[in-house]
C-alpha cells in the first residue's frame, strides 16, 4: 500500500471512529434520558417522511420489516463514511471540517425536533457535545498520526551546515515523521478500535436501555 493511501485510510478510521463515539454518547443519554432522541432513528423516521409515497410503499413490500433497520444501517454507513470525508479534508483546512460538523449537528437537530415530547435544551446539549467529543477523539487519533499538515517553521540554525552528524535513530524518526506516518500500524489500530468499542459499548447500553424504558412506559 501506498504512502498517500494510508494517509487517507488512517484519516478516514480517525473520522469514523470519532462519529462512533459521537453516536454513542446521543444513544446512551437517549437510553438515560427518552426526551432526547435517538439521531439515527430521527433522521431515518425524516427520510421516509420526505420519500415520494409511491416509492416508499415499493420499498416497504419489497423489504417488509426490514425497511427501517437497513435505512438506519445506510444512515449509520453514509454518516460515517462523510465523517472520514471530514476528517481527511481537516489535515489541509479545519475550517471546511468545522463548517461540515456544523452541518451535521444541524440536520440531527432538525430532525431530533420534530420527534414528540423532545427536550430542546437537553437534545441541543447532548447533540453538541457527542459531536465535541467525537470532534477530539478524531483529532487525537490524527494528531499522534502526524496526519495535520503544520507549515515548516524556518529558523536560523536550518541553514547552516550541521557540525556533528546526526545518529541512524534520529534521522529515521524524523523521516517517519515527515512522511505523516508516527504511530506504528498495531498502536493506531489499538488506539481507534478502543475508542470504537467504547463507542459501540455505549451505543449498546443506550439502546437497551432506551428499549427498557419503552416497555416501562406501554405498560
Amino acid at each position: 500500500m501506498s504512502e498517500s493511501m494510508r494517509i487517507k485510510l488512517r484519516s478516514f478510521v480517525a473520522g469514523a471512529v470519532g462519529m462512533v463515539v459521537a453516536f454513542g454518547i446521543v444513544e446512551l443519554v437517549h437510553g438515560l434520558y427518552q426526551p432526547v432522541p435517538s439521531v439515527l432513528m430521527a433522521v431515518a423516521q425524516r427520510i421516509i417522511e420526505f420519500t415520494p409515497g409511491g416509492f416508499a410503499t415499493r420499498a416497504v413490500e419489497i423489504l417488509g420489516k426490514a425497511d427501517i433497520p437497513l435505512l438506519i444501517t445506510f444512515t449509520l454507513i453514509s454518516t460515517l463514511a462523510l465523517a472520514g470525508l471530514l476528517a481527511y479534508l481537516s489535515r489541509g483546512s479545519l475550517l471546511i471540517a468545522l463548517i461540515g460538523v456544523g452541518i451535521l449537528a444541524a440536520v440531527a437537530l432538525a430532525a431530533s425536533f420534530t420527534e414528540p415530547s423532545v427536550d430542546p435544551v437537553a437534545t441541543v446539549l447532548t447533540v453538541v457535545g457527542a459531536l465535541c467529543v467525537g470532534g477530539a477523539v478524531a483529532y487525537f487519533l490524527l494528531h499522534v498520526s502526524e496526519l495535520l499538515i503544520s507549515k515548516p517553521v524556518s529558523s536560523p540554525e536550518s541553514s547552516e551546515p550541521e557540525s556533528e552528524p546526526r545518529s541512524e535513530g534520529v534521522r529515521s524518526r524524523e523521516a517517519h515523521s515527515a512522511r505523516g506516518i508516527a504511530v506504528p500500524r498495531r498502536n493506531f489500530l489499538l488506539l481507534s478500535g478502543s475508542a470504537a468499542v467504547v463507542g459501540l459499548a455505549a451505543g449498546g447500553a443506550g439502546r437497551l436501555l432506551g428499549g427498557k424504558g419503552a416497555q416501562e412506559v406501554s405498560t
